[in-house]
């Protein structure tokens, strides 16, 4: 984010707020999109995995530490991919939707 773009809103005499609402808000859209929506597709899957093994319930997590500790390639290959396709699910979603709110990437500028 441009520093010198916030501190000369400030020195216009802009509130805060106004400088964090209305100036770095768009700035900050394209990075907090992205973060939602690509990578927290895949951290529910994974965060449960390691909760039900914690908490020891039944369901997918005990499920591949059996088949790790088994050597059980395909049913871990499984897991993995499971976990990959959530991830680049999530991440192909983000960039749709920034496809869809910013202009810039509709007009072939990017970022620059």
């Amino acid at each position: 984010m441009c520093s010198t773009l916030l501190f000369c809103e400030q020195r216009k005499g802009t509130e805060f707020r106004g400088v964090a609402c209305y100036t770095a808000t768009p700035f900050l859209r394209r990075q907090i999109q992205s973060y939602l929506f690509g990578f927290s597709f895949g951290t529910p899957l994974s965060a449960s995995l390691l909760i039900e093994i914690v908490m020891s319930w039944p369901g997918l997590g005990p499920f591949l530490v059996e088949a790790i500790l088994a050597r059980d390639l395909y049913v871990v290959v499984a897991g993995v991919l499971l976990s990959t396709v959530f991830l680049v699910g999530g991440n192909l979603i983000a960039d749709l939707l920034l496809y869809w709110v910013d202009p810039r990437i509709r007009a072939g500028l990017g970022s620059r």
